[in-house]
């Protein structure tokens, strides 16, 4: 069983080092190279059943979407404390269950909040790079509805059943000082935005016309949409996600066709991954039905201080289940 080091730990080898005399450059090429990073796990233990519906009455579009997780924002780590009698804090560990599950409402960032400002909210060091991430590990455990009219049974190959990563920022210009997050382990839920999916502004319906015979003004765009949540109102409109189709570059894993028992799937993104389109690599995680867009190390590489990551899961067409028992997320960054 590999090792995880503590903050404590990397600290002190990194100090050791430099009294040895050894340069701070040289120093962080070496714990890089032997990954010897500091890391936060948040883990959902669900049993959810996604199923792909209708997005309007008669539509013939089913989709299928549920936030299922959000990562510890970078830099920190969620371990709650203990009570002073030695037992669990549950109202803290309440709080906790809170920010991992809670889904937020779709709103715009306004302005992205600045590493001092998380800095000052960690009781520990935070990360030295503003971009410190070095790999992020999804653990998902889940399965479709086991069985299908398709000819793919067995493998990941058209899959309408999947995973899709998203990511969440916490805005500088929200504030509210009564807000009821003030619990919250970390900066509070209200702040956070969503930036994957993006939330979109969609007109609200016009109140339908009081003479004889009129019949209210519906917006397609809105009726149809596959978003989860119902908008987070503003000015004249409101917002919903604007959830990826299937086959998107956020695609972490699909679920294997028509199968019902469940699967444990592991996949794991690196600053360092370098996989070419159409190449051996690429083929061989489609043939594990991951994302092989995914692998270029962008996602992780851009990965900032205070960075939320999400999961979704998600489902289309009409008869298509995706069946989740739990999701888990390990995030390694450098210190």
């Amino acid at each position: 069983m590999a090792y995880d080091p503590t903050l404590e730990d990397i600290i002190d080898v990194r100090a050791t080092l430099l009294r040895a005399g050894m340069v701070a450059d040289l120093i962080d090429d070496i714990l890089d190279y032997a990954e010897y990073w500091h890391h936060s796990t948040s883990r959902a233990d669900l049993d959810v059943r996604i199923r792909a519906l209708p997005a309007s009455g008669l539509s013939e579009d089913y989709h299928g979407n549920k936030f299922l997780i959000r990562s510890w924002p970078v830099g920190f780590t969620g371990t709650y404390r203990n009570d002073d009698s030695g037992g669990i804090n549950v109202a803290r560990a309440f709080s906790e269950l809170k920010y991992r599950e809670t889904p937020i409402k779709a709103a715009p960032l306004a302005k992205p909040c600045g590493k001092k400002y998380f800095e000052g909210l960690a009781p520990y060091a935070m990360p030295r790079l503003d971009r410190p991430v070095r790999k992020v590990v999804f653990r998902i455990t889940s399965h479709d509805q086991g069985w299908t009219t398709h000819s793919t049974t067995g493998s990941f190959h058209d899959s309408c059943t999947w995973f899709d990563v998203g990511l969440e920022r916490f805005d500088a210009e929200h504030s509210c000082p009564s807000c009821n997050d003030a619990d919250s382990p970390g900066p509070p839920l209200c702040k956070l935005r969503p930036i994957e999916p993006p939330p979109v502004e969609v007109p609200v319906p016009s109140p339908p016309n009081s003479s004889a015979g009129s019949s209210p003004n519906r917006n397609p765009t809105l009726a149809t949409s596959p978003g989860p949540s119902p908008g987070w109102p503003r000015g004249e409109g409101r917002y919903e996600y604007a959830l990826r189709e299937r086959f998107n570059e956020w695609e972490i894993q699909r679920n294997r066709v028509a199968q019902y028992q469940w699967h444990d799937y592991t996949v794991a993104w690196a600053r360092t991954d370098n996989v070419r389109p159409g190449s051996v690599d690429a083929q061989a995680l489609f043939l594990l039905g991951e994302n092989p867009s995914a692998r270029d190390g962008k996602f992780v590489g851009d990965l900032r201080v205070g960075d939320v990551i999400t999961v979704w899961g998600r489902s289309v067409q009409a008869g298509w289940e995706n069946y989740v028992r739990s999701v888990e997320i390990d995030v390694y960054w450098a210190v």
